[in-house]
């Protein structure tokens, strides 16, 4: 996810009550990860990529 969409999502998070957001991983791979109000102890996993098809 670019840096634009996951400051989008910051910004329309933000805006509800009982949830905080926080970006997660590092270059192509951050992500926006999505806690339940002063719950961002928690440990979060990345999302898994699809593996595609392989040709065998």
């Amino acid at each position: 996810m670019n840096s634009r969409e996951r400051r989008l999502l910051h910004l329309v998070f933000r805006s509800l009550k009982g949830v905080e957001t926080a970006s997660s991983g590092e270059g192509q791979d951050r992500f926006l990860a999505v806690y339940p109000e002063g719950k961002t102890n928690l440990p979060v996993a990345p999302p898994m990529k699809p593996r595609g098809f392989s040709r065998r």
